[in-house]
């Protein structure tokens, strides 16, 4: 991700940033002089806070069987931007209309240039995809679900 984000910014001569969240060490592979911020552990709500001021979430796994992080940002109302070789997260957001998805750095860059020169369109895969994790995922569907397997009533 960051060696996309870095050629990006150098190819498209656009001053996108790489906001980069969680636990792991980058080992000097994040600097903010090339765009490239490592903001480590963030509390809940300044994750969500930088979640809904992101242009996009990028989840370039290609092994995941959930993507937590992904419906996080579906609630902030974030589009996502996925790893196409991963089915889970691929088909999450052709199921939701939340988002594009890359298999190599040319179709990065493609959806990278839709989302900055449609911001309508960017702000509707992100309803799409708060929607459908408010449909598919809050505690009350999920609840409901698990009774009807465990036929309690």
């Amino acid at each position: 991700m960051i060696e996309y984000a870095r050629r990006y910014r150098e190819k498209q001569h656009v001053d996108l940033k790489l906001v980069l969240t969680g636990g792991g060490a980058l080992h000097g592979e994040a600097t903010s002089t090339d765009g490239v911020y490592d903001l480590g552990r963030l509390d809940r709500r300044a994750l969500f806070d930088a979640y809904a001021a992101a242009l996009v979430l990028c989840q370039p796994s290609a092994y995941e069987s959930f993507s937590y992080v992904l419906m996080e940002a579906w609630v902030a109302g974030t589009p996502a931007l996925v790893y196409q070789p991963c089915a889970v997260t691929t088909d999450f957001v052709r199921q939701a209309n939340g988002g594009l998805y890359f298999a190599d750095y040319d179709e990065f860059e493609a959806c990278v240039n839709v989302l900055l020169a449609r911001p309508a369109l960017r702000e509707q895969l992100g309803i799409q995809g708060r929607a459908y994790v408010l449909e598919h995922f809050a505690w009350d569907v999920v609840a409901e679900r698990y009774a009807r397997l465990l036929a309690i009533e």
